[in-house]
């Protein structure tokens, strides 16, 4: 179901156990495609797990048997997939993290006006020793959606290779497609009248630029 997961005998169909996460206002707030689903069944032969993901982002591990979590994985059988940004804890490694043997400075964003969105522009310089390759990395965040959205999401990158000291500009294209979302009341694609914050960088832990760009009409797309 929507918000528990069920274990029915395959012979007899007799309710085995019913798991379910009491997840407050982080669950009702998830928008509706986004349910407990999608449940996966692993074993070693030895244990058996059902692994699930709630609404309110939650990995959950059970234990096939009895449905009780399996207290081993993550934290008391559960991996937050939103702690990184919602909850402010710092990853080992973020998402797009690499390594160079050279480094970049990233300066100068603007965004230009393009129909029906913007094109965003930065330059990049290798202020290291050593000639390497950088992929530069656009996030976008809206102030206050309607739904329930990540703190921000990947909408454009872009790779460079740069030889010591040599500076380039990049342009990244973002149309009103990057500012949209799906609103499953509806059944459409929406990109709302909103203050959204472009930020560019190396990964989404670090992103050394940002500008905002204020959408004025709320517009259905197909």
């Amino acid at each position: 179901s929507r918000r528990a997961v069920v274990a029915l005998d395959a012979v007899t169909g007799e309710l085995i156990w019913v798991h379910g996460e009491k997840e407050g206002a982080r669950g009702a707030a998830a928008p509706r495609q986004l349910s407990g689903r999608g449940p996966v069944y692993w074993s070693d032969g030895k244990e058996a797990r059902i692994l699930y993901t709630t609404p309110g982002y939650q990995l959950i591990a059970l234990d096939a048997k009895t449905g009780q979590r399996v207290a081993s994985f993550g934290t008391n059988g559960a991996v937050d997939l939103k702690a990184d940004d919602d909850q402010k804890i710092e990853p080992l490694f973020p998402f797009g993290y690499g390594l160079s043997y050279t480094t970049f400075k990233y300066s100068h964003l603007s965004l230009v006006p393009a129909d029906g969105g913007v094109t965003a522009q930065f330059e990049i310089q290798n202020t290291g020793s050593f000639g390497g390759a950088e992929v530069a990395q656009l996030y976008v965040h809206q102030s206050r959606p309607s739904l329930l959205r990540p703190e921000k999401e990947l909408k454009g990158f872009k790779k460079v290779f740069l030889k010591p000291g040599e500076k380039t500009k990049v342009t990244i294209p973002l149309d009103k497609n990057a500012f949209a979302f799906y609103d499953d009341h509806r059944h459409v694609w929406i990109a709302e009248k909103d203050m959204f914050t472009i930020r560019v960088g190396t990964s989404s832990r670090e992103l050394p630029l940002a500008a905002d760009y204020q959408r004025n009409e709320n517009e259905l797309l197909k």
